[in-house]
């Protein structure tokens, strides 16, 4: 199943696969954007903003955006 919600930052639609966990960071497709978004929770689904600050710890790196 795929989840269509818009970019907090660019609002561009975006698909976001049901293979992705709750708590997973993805990256917004938009290449002039490029915001990373977390999924926070799959019912009802909602996405979230990731602050800057906490994008730069290499142990948590966003997945791929599919």
């Amino acid at each position: 199943m795929l989840q269509v919600v818009r970019c907090p930052n660019c609002k561009q639609k975006l698909g976001i696969s049901d293979t992705v966990v709750v708590g997973a960071s993805v990256v917004c497709a938009n290449v002039q954007c490029g915001t990373p978004i977390r999924v926070v929770s799959w019912k009802p689904f909602k996405i979230e903003q990731v602050p800057i600050e906490q994008t730069r710890n290499p142990s948590s790196r966003p997945e791929s955006y599919g």
